[in-house]
């Protein structure tokens, strides 16, 4: 049976059964959520919001380096 708030199936889907988390949070944060919900967008029930979602945060990216908010050694 899945623990859904300490191992939730769709964050363990994966063959190799790495979690999500494991290699999102080696990224910033808005890459990290998008890369979360493309790891589990056919795995909870609502793909197309669960893509959308992930868009949002790269757009939310974009826009933070665009501020002048980018991390050492990454271009505009």
């Amino acid at each position: 049976m899945s623990d859904m708030i300490k191992h939730p199936d769709h964050y363990t889907w994966h063959p190799s059964k790495i979690e999500c988390r494991t290699i999102v949070q080696e990224f910033p944060y808005n890459i990290g959520v998008a890369m979360s919900y493309q790891w589990r967008y056919q795995h909870k029930g609502t793909p197309i919001e669960d893509l959308r979602k992930a868009i949002q945060h790269i757009e939310f990216e974009i826009e933070r380096i665009r501020a002048g908010h980018e991390q050492p050694g990454t271009e505009n």
